[in-house]
C-alpha cells in the first residue's frame, strides 16, 4: 500500500522542521522551495560581519539522514479540487527554465512559505535596498561593503564622495536593525581599520526608524539602554524618520531632505 503523500511548500523555519518531524516511513514528503537550504535567521548578521563561516548560517535540506524528496521551484497556485500544486523550476541563471511547468499531486498540503519583507510601498527600496532574510543577502551585504571601501580607497576618490560611499544606512530600528548596526560597528573598529587604514575613519553606520525610538516592542529599558548605546558608538540613531522615497544613492526623508549612502539596508520586518 502506497504512503499517503504530503507536500510541504517553503523550506524556512515553519516547513523545514515540520519536515524533519514527519515519519518517512508513514508518509511521502516532499519539499518544495526556490532555496535548497534552511537560514538561521538569528546569525545572518554575524555571518555577514565575517564572525564565522556562512554554511554555518544555514542547514541544506537534502541530507543523508533526511529521507525527503526535495523540489527546487517555486509553487504558483493550487487546485484544491484536484490536489494538485502547479510549480515552476526555480533557478536564476536559468529563467527559460521557469516555463517548463509542472504539476505536484498530494494527499496533504502543508503552506509555509515565508514571508516578504515590508517595504510599506516606498519608491525605490526593492530596486535598490539589501535585505537580511537569508545567506545569499548576507553574502551581498559583505561583499558589496568590501567593495565600497575598495572603491574609497581609490587615489582618485574625492573625501566627500569617501564619506558618501562609506556611510551605511540602516532602515529598521527592531532586534535585526540594531544587531546588524552593532556587529558592523564591530567590524569597523577591529578588523577594517587594520585592513583599510586610510579610509575606515570615513566609515559611518546610521539607524532610521519612523517610530520614537528603537527597540520599540520592548521594555522601556530596554530600548533605552539599546540607544544610549549605539550613540556612546557615534551611531546615528534617526528616529522619528518617515522615508518618502530611495534612489540608488540616497534616501530622502521627510522634514531632512537628501540623505546619501553607499550602502541601504531595510529591515523593518516582513509581511
Amino acid at each position: 500500500m502506497s504512503r499517503p503523500r504530503i507536500v510541504v511548500v517553503g523550506s524556512g523555519w515553519a516547513g523545514f522542521y515540520l519536515a524533519e518531524f514527519l515519519s518517512t516511513s508513514e508518509y511521502e514528503v516532499t519539499i518544495v522551495s526556490p532555496r535548497r537550504t534552511s537560514a538561521y535567521t538569528p546569525l545572518l548578521a554575524s555571518a555577514a560581519c565575517g564572525l564565522f563561516n556562512f554554511y554555518l548560517a544555514e542547514e541544506p535540506v537534502r541530507s543523508k539522514t533526511r529521507k525527503c524528496r526535495f523540489i527546487k521551484a517555486n509553487a504558483l497556485r493550487v487546485n484544491f479540487d484536484l490536489r494538485s500544486i502547479r510549480c515552476a523550476p526555480a533557478f536564476e541563471d536559468d529563467e527559460t527554465l521557469s516555463h517548463d511547468q509542472f504539476d505536484l499531486e498530494y494527499d496533504y498540503l502543508v503552506l509555509a512559505p515565508g514571508c516578504i519583507p515590508n517595504t510599506f510601498n516606498t519608491p525605490g527600496v526593492t530596486e535598490h535596498a539589501l535585505f537580511m532574510k537569508n545567506v545569499s543577502d548576507a553574502m551581498a551585504v559583505r561583499k558589496l561593503l568590501f567593495d565600497l571601501l575598495e572603491k574609497a580607497s581609490l587615489p582618485n576618490c574625492p573625501i566627500e564622495r569617501k564619506k558618501e560611499l562609506l556611510h551605511v544606512a540602516i532602515v529598521g530600528g527592531g532586534p535585526t536593525g540594531v544587531e546588524i548596526t552593532a556587529e558592523l560597528d564591530d567590524l569597523a573598529h577591529k578588523e577594517l581599520q587594520d585592513l583599510y587604514p586610510e579610509v575606515a575613519k570615513y566609515l559611518t553606520i546610521s539607524i532610521y526608524d519612523v517610530a520614537p525610538f528603537i527597540l520599540g516592542a520592548y521594555d522601556q529599558k530596554l530600548h533605552e539602554y539599546a540607544n544610549d548605546a549605539l550613540l556612546r558608538r557615534n551611531i546615528g540613531v534617526e528616529t522619528n524618520s518617515r522615508i518618502e522615497k530611495v534612489d540608488k544613492q540616497a534616501l530622502y526623508i521627510k522634514d531632512k531632505g537628501r540623505v546619501p549612502y553607499g550602502m541601504l539596508l531595510w529591515v523593518t520586518g516582513n509581511k
